[in-house]
């Protein structure tokens, strides 16, 4: 058994998201793949070939694990540690996916379960990369114990462990992945938009040093209480306007502005700020989709929105680019 799951991009109201403001997401065509394999061991087995990661699991041992999650996530969220600790593995998350299975709905493991992960969906690049994975391991999951659930309960779990990559996760990731298609997000309420039919590139400018958390954690510091949230919302509600009339030069005016807020709070390093500078000077308009960076010179996904593909500019800066592709469809089985 295999099952996919789509990643994301976000046009729109990425950190404003965790202060309530909306934002606008997308799936996009790329996956994460959970692969099930047939185990003769009754143990738990994960195996991250792409990350060079592999775990074993006794079933006795998975309650321990997921309490020990637990403890060290609510010492960083209480502020008893100054850094998200919390996940010692990835498979420490797919661990406590499967205690919740446990716990909630009384699943016997009588006999091994081997998942094989891959991922098309660059790690910490803003393109929910933790999210999709945690969507193709539970979904795998719930079809190899035969579970069936509301839609609602399925992201709730995977929200909990969401949390523990990034202290605190405003649900949109694996809303997206699991669900695909285009939305407006805000406080979980959401709306499908028809797809974008504007000409849209991706950048890849690199791992950022920093992670979500760091991010999310540092802009909270700063700008919890801002005005600037404010800003954010109004551009995400003026993008939506201008994407639904297919508006190219009001997009790029107001992706502009957003690069310009995301400068504000302190998430788009020097380099990548130079970057998008080389990229209005053609006409075109550019801003990060993600978290950003605090420190170092990467930032993850750079969004460009233009006529013409980036190819100099990027080849210039040794930056791999591809066409924005929506992916309507979200989780399942292939």
């Amino acid at each position: 058994m295999k099952v996919l799951a789509p990643g994301k991009i976000i046009l729109s109201g990425e950190h404003a998201v965790v202060y309530g403001k909306p934002a606008l997401v997308m799936a996009v065509d790329r996956f994460a793949q959970a692969q099930s394999i047939e185990e003769q061991s009754c143990k738990i087995k994960f195996d991250c070939p792409d990350i060079g990661i592999s775990s074993e699991t006794e079933p006795d041992a998975i309650s321990k694990i997921a309490s020990l999650v637990e403890e060290r996530y609510l010492s960083f969220v209480h502020n008893k540690s100054s850094e998200n600790n919390t996940l010692t593995t990835p498979m420490d998350a797919y661990i406590y996916l499967l205690h919740i299975l446990i716990q909630e709905f009384d699943v016997k493991i009588q006999k091994g379960l081997h998942i094989k992960l891959s991922s098309q969906i660059p790690i910490g690049s803003g393109m929910g990369s933790s999210a999709a994975t945690l969507v193709s391991v539970f979904k795998l999951m719930t079809e190899f114990f035969s579970l069936n659930f509301e839609k609602k309960r399925f992201l709730d779990f995977v929200l909990r462990a969401e949390n523990f990559y990034h202290g605190y996760s405003s649900g949109v990731d694996p809303y997206i992945s699991f669900h695909g298609g285009f939305i407006r997000y805000q406080n979980r309420d959401i709306t499908d938009i028809p797809m974008p039919n504007l000409p849209a590139y991706v950048v890849f400018t690199g791992k950022p040093e920093s992670t979500t958390s760091d991010c999310v954690s540092q802009v909270a510091t700063q700008f919890k209480n801002d005005s600037v949230w404010q800003d954010f919302e109004s551009t995400t509600c003026a993008l939506e306007q201008a994407i639904l009339e297919n508006n190219l030069n009001t997009t790029r005016a107001l992706i502009k502005k957003n690069h310009q807020l995301l400068v504000k709070i302190g998430v788009v390093p020097l380099k990548i700020q130079s970057f998008i500078k080389d990229i209005e000077k053609t006409g075109a308009s550019a801003k990060i989709s993600g978290a950003g960076a605090i420190k170092g010179e990467n930032a993850g996904m750079v969004l460009i929105f233009d006529e013409e593909p980036p190819k100099k500019i990027c080849e210039h800066y040794n930056y791999p680019w591809f066409t924005l592709k929506g992916e309507a469809n979200g989780a399942r089985i292939v």
